[in-house]
């Protein structure tokens, strides 16, 4: 009874391997074909990454971003008004095609430090990007170009700067003091987690 027994869970073992490795597979199917495409292509080099983004502003749906090439610092700027916000630290990028920019985002109600990645990959033909670790890919860049990529929003130099600072002084007279929300006591954190600090 113990060898029927070996040999029938045995058998349960490769069918529900076999079962798996269909499932993979069809899960593999389902995938779109730019997503098949990217994760086939290899990482962008640093290189190619650089030429890229060196010294060119990101031109986003309400704001921008710009990789600057001095000490290579990033400067940013989101909406506007009571919803303004803005971003400065650095940019940096990695041997597996990552464009990453590391900054402390101010608003209204404070400020935290935050570290965005994107991806990229290529396959000779198109570029492909995702917001990295787990956003879905998409064609970055055509060969040749489309109207429609999103290469095309990285313009030349510095478009971020006059807005960078709008929001700033903007930030600082409708802002919550950052030098008093930012202190480790533990009632200080209570009140602005309260009122908005």
């Amino acid at each position: 009874m113990f060898k029927s027994l070996t040999r029938a869970l045995g058998l349960a073992v490769l069918l529900c391997a076999g079962g798996a490795v269909q499932a993979a597979e069809k899960v593999e199917d389902e995938k779109d074909p730019v997503t098949l495409a990217a994760e086939s292509a290899r990482p962008m080099t640093v290189d190619e990454l650089f030429r890229i983004y060196n010294n060119r502003t990101w031109i986003w749906e309400d704001g921008a971003g710009y990789f600057q090439a001095h000490k290579r610092r990033f400067i940013s700027w989101v909406r506007r008004g009571r919803t303004a916000s803005f971003g400065d630290g650095n940019w940096f990028m990695t041997q597996d095609g990552r464009i990453c920019f590391r900054a402390k985002w101010h608003a209204t109600d404070g400020a935290a430090i935050a570290t965005t990645c994107f991806q990229h990959r290529t396959d000779g033909r198109n570029n492909y990007q995702r917001s990295w670790p787990d956003g879905e890919w998409y064609i970055f860049a055509h060969t040749p170009r489309r109207s429609g990529d999103e290469i095309n929003k990285l313009k030349a130099g510095d478009q971020v700067t006059a807005s960078f600072e709008r929001n700033r002084q903007y930030i600082a007279e409708n802002g919550v003091p950052q030098d008093f929300c930012s202190r480790r006591d533990p009632l200080v954190k209570a009140f602005c987690s309260l009122f908005g600090g």
